[in-house]
C-alpha cells in the first residue's frame, strides 16, 4: 500500500526522519498504515542510509508521578498508543534495515 500517488524512487534518500509523526499516522491510516509507512521509509533510503523515528506515543515512553497519569487520561481520547516497538523493528527488519538500534 502506497502512502500517496506520488512516490518517491526507491533507493531515494540518505536519510529518512520521522520525529512525532507516528501516532498521527497511526490515528488517521489505522495501524496497517502505520506499517506501509515504515514500509515506504525502508524502500526509499539508500542501501547503508538511516531510517530515525522518534516518538512519545509508545507505551514504553509513560513517564512517572504526574505526568503519567496525565499520559493515561490523554491516551483515552487518542484511537490507541502506537503498537510496540518491538513490531516496528521486526517491521524494518524485515525491510532489509540492519542494525536497528532502539535508544
Amino acid at each position: 500500500m502506497r502512502l500517496d500517488q506520488t512516490s518517491f524512487k526507491d533507493d531515494a534518500f540518505d536519510v529518512v526522519a520521522s520525529f512525532l509523526a507516528l501516532q498521527d499516522i497511526q490515528n488517521t491510516r489505522g495501524h496497517e498504515g502505520l506499517l506501509a509507512a515504515i514500509d515506504e521509509a525502508c524502500r526509499t533510503v539508500k542501501k547503508g542510509g538511516t531510517v530515525a523515528m522518534a516518538d512519545d506515543s509508545f507505551l514504553s515512553c509513560k513517564p512517572d508521578g504526574d505526568q503519567g497519569r496525565l499520559f493515561e487520561t490523554v491516551k483515552r481520547y487518542w484511537c490507541k498508543l502506537l503498537p510496540s516497538i518491538e513490531i516496528l523493528v521486526n517491521r524494518m527488519r524485515k525491510n532489509g534495515i540492519s542494525g536497528v538500534r532502539v535508544l
